[in-house]
C-alpha cells in the first residue's frame, strides 16, 4: 500500500467511488485467519479503479481486468495486515476518532440525508462506514510511529549531492512581475459592448501614464478580474503561462512600464511592467530546503514499504479467488 492513500482526504474515498455492485458471496482472502470477503474486494476494486482514472466496466479484456483485481486484492491484503499490527501495538484508533473524522465530511453536505444517500451508494450505512474510517486511521497511526521511530533525516552533504546530480530539476525561465487591469468583454459580447470596453480601457491607460499615478489603486477601481483586490498584482509570470497577446505585451515592458490596450480573449488589458527576473540556475541556498523534503519523503516512503514488505512477510496470506 503506498504513503500516498493515508492522506486525510483519502480516507474518504469510499464515498467518492461508483455505486457498488450487487452483494457476492465467498471469501476473497483470508489474513492470518481473518476474511477479506468478495463484497469487500467488489466495493475496493470500484474504488481502485476510479482512482487509477477507468472504469471497471471498461477493463474489458480478461488479462488486464484480472491483473487490475489482483492490484486491489493486494492493496486490501496490505491494508488488512497493516491494521492488525496496530491491534498488535494497541495504536487502533478510538470509535470517538471515527466519528469525528466522518462529522467533518457530514458537514460539507448542504441538506441532512445528501450524506446518507452517498454511503448508500457507494455501498456503506452509517455504521460500516465509520468502521472503515477507524481502520484507516489506525492503519496512519501505525505507519507515523513507525516513521518517527526510524528517525529518519537528510544531512547536507545529500543535499549537496543531489543539487550537484540534478541540476536539470534547479532551473527556472526568466518571469517578469506585472500589475493589469482588466475590462471584460468574454465570447459573446456585442461589438458596441467591445468599444465600450476598449474606450475604457485607453481612459484607464491614460490615467494610469499620468505623473505619480497609482496603478494598484486604478485596478481596485476599475478591473474586472479577480486580482483587482490585489490591486491587479499577477505576481511573477513566466512565458507560457498567459495568453498569447498578454505574455508579449508583459514581457516588452521595462519596470514601471505601461502598456498599450491589449486585446484578449476576456478583454481588454492595460498592464503595468515590474521587477523583472532573469531565468537560470536556482542557487543552491535556494533549492536545500526543497531538495531535503523531497529527499526526505523518499527516505520515509522506502522505509514504510520495507516494513510493509516485512509484515506481509510475516502474515499468513491465503488468495482465495483465481487472480
Amino acid at each position: 500500500m503506498r504513503a500516498r492513500r493515508l492522506a486525510p482526504a483519502l480516507l474518504l474515498l469510499g464515498l467518492l467511488a461508483p455505486p457498488a455492485r450487487a452483494q457476492i458471496p465467498g471469501l476473497a482472502a483470508r489474513v492470518n485467519g481473518r476474511p477479506i470477503t468478495n463484497e469487500r474486494l467488489e466495493r475496493f476494486f470500484e474504488e481502485y479503479a476510479t482512482e487509477k482514472g477507468r472504469s471497471p466496466a471498461a477493463i474489458w479484456q480478461p488479462g488486464p481486468f484480472k491483473k487490475a483485481k489482483r492490484e486491489a486484492l493486494d492493496q486490501l491484503v496490505e491494508q488488512e495486515v497493516l491494521y492488525q499490527e496496530a491491534e498488535r501495538r494497541r495504536l487502533t484508533a478510538t470509535p470517538a476518532e471515527a466519528e469525528q473524522a466522518v462529522a467533518v465530511l457530514r458537514a460539507r453536505f448542504k441538506k441532512p440525508d445528501a450524506f446518507a444517500r452517498r454511503l448508500e451508494r457507494s455501498g456503506f450505512d452509517q455504521a460500516g462506514y465509520q468502521e472503515y474510517v477507524r481502520r484507516q486511521l489506525s492503519i496512519r497511526k501505525l505507519l507515523e510511529q513507525e516513521t518517527a521511530a526510524a528517525r529518519l533525516s537528510v544531512d547536507d552533504d545529500e543535499v549537496r549531492a543531489f543539487y550537484a546530480a540534478r541540476p536539470d530539476l534547479f532551473t527556472e525561465p526568466e518571469r517578469i512581475q506585472v500589475r493589469h487591469v482588466l475590462l471584460a468583454a468574454p465570447a459573446g459580447a456585442s461589438e458596441v459592448e467591445r468599444k465600450k470596453a476598449r474606450r475604457a480601457a485607453e481612459k484607464v491607460r491614460t490615467a494610469a501614464r499620468r505623473p505619480g499615478a497609482d496603478f494598484a489603486a486604478l485596478a481596485r477601481a476599475h478591473s474586472q478580474d479577480p486580482s483587482a483586490a490585489a490591486g491587479g498584482d499577477l505576481g511573477f509570470i513566466a512565458r507560457g503561462q498567459m495568453v498569447a497577446p498578454f505574455e508579449a505585451a508583459a514581457f516588452a515592458l521595462r519596470p514601471g512600464e505601461i502598456s498599450p490596450v491589449v486585446e484578449t480573449v476576456f478583454g481588454f488589458h492595460v498592464i503595468q511592467g515590474g521587477e523583472r527576473r532573469p531565468g537560470g540556475q536556482v542557487p543552491e541556498e535556494r533549492a536545500r530546503e526543497p531538495i531535503r523534503q523531497r529527499l526526505l519523503g523518499e527516505k520515509i516512503e522506502r522505509h514504510r514499504q520495507d516494513r510493509i514488505a516485512a509484515l506481509r512477510g510475516a502474515a499468513r496470506i491465503e488468495i482465495l479467488v483465481p487472480l
